[in-house]
């Protein structure tokens, strides 16, 4: 019986992430209901996680390199999953599972991050994002 590297925080595999969008294939079965997926931000991030193409239910999971929940896409039956987060840089594990139920199901995992762009707030709780402009007022001390 082969094993699978993906079983487990510690066989995680390990990914790089960027800007462009990667995609990630597998399966999971009864017997092999989760994979597992590192990947380390070096910058503050927008991350975008869409899973797809699955025939039966299933889930993805963002986790802390402690293997805490971030964030979660719980699917109902077959319907495409997707999760959008603003990350700090450090180290972070996807995790893709199926509930036991004896069917299996192949998955495609899209990918990327890219640099969240900081947004400004002004003494009037309005927000100002990349390409607008205000003016804005005070004392800096």
């Amino acid at each position: 019986m082969e094993t699978d590297i993906r079983n487990s925080l510690e066989t995680a595999e390990i990914i790089s992430v960027s800007d462009r969008t990667s995609i990630l294939t597998g399966s999971l079965s009864s017997l092999d209901n989760v994979d597992f997926f590192r990947f380390d931000l070096f910058r503050r991030s927008n991350l975008d996680l869409d899973l797809s193409r699955l025939i039966a239910n299933g889930d993805v999971s963002l986790l802390n390199r402690n293997g805490k929940a971030i964030a979660t896409s719980n699917l109902p039956d077959t319907g495409d999953g997707a999760i959008a987060i603003i990350l700090n840089p450090g180290t972070y594990f996807i995790q893709v599972t199926t509930p036991m139920t004896g069917k299996n199901t192949p998955y495609s995992l899209s990918i990327s991050a890219t640099q969240a762009v900081p947004t400004v707030f002004n003494n009037k709780g309005l927000n100002l994002s990349s390409g607008e402009t205000g003016l804005i007022t005070g004392d800096l001390l």
